[in-house]
């Protein structure tokens, strides 16, 4: 069954709002409300929560949308000011997901741990990511560890 932009957003909240085993009722609430407000049928997400674990992520066409998408994941995970590894580990997933580069990855997810008791506006991460991609670039871990691999066995 294919799903559109939207109903794969509030997959991906419902998924950010289990990862620690609570859902609290503000993060049920965000859910629901934006539901409704993007139009998205209840019955599809009934349906779909069966097997939430084979929904993936359907990315949207432009980079507003995309970031708008982190964004809203990345803000449920920090909802309840706790963010445990599994979140984290979650929303960098998320990300890559959703096309952004390693770097912009793991510091904008970086960003919004270390802003955890804070509300973070979509313009004040709109400006971090522009404050991001001007630092080095971080290089991802499994690059470099296939170039070790490669130089270890000379391949």
């Amino acid at each position: 069954m294919e799903i559109d932009a939207k109903t794969s957003l509030i997959i991906s909240l419902i998924k950010m709002a289990q990862v620690d085993g609570h859902v609290s009722h503000a993060q049920q609430m965000n859910i629901t409300i934006l539901s409704d407000e993007m139009g998205v049928e209840g019955g599809l997400i009934a349906m779909l929560k069966q097997n939430l674990s084979a929904v993936s992520v359907v990315v949207p066409k432009t980079r507003e949308k995309r970031v708008e998408y982190f964004w809203r994941v990345l803000t449920m995970m920090k909802m309840d000011m706790q963010i445990n590894e599994k979140a984290i580990e979650m929303g960098k997933d998320v990300g890559i997901a959703l096309q952004f580069t390693y770097h912009e990855t793991e510091s904008i997810v970086a960003y919004m741990v270390a802003n955890v008791n804070k509300f973070i506006k979509l313009e004040m991460l709109e400006e971090e990511i522009v404050e991001i991609n001007k630092r080095p670039k971080l290089k991802s871990p499994k690059k470099g560890f296939m170039k070790w691999i490669s130089e270890l066995f000379g391949k």
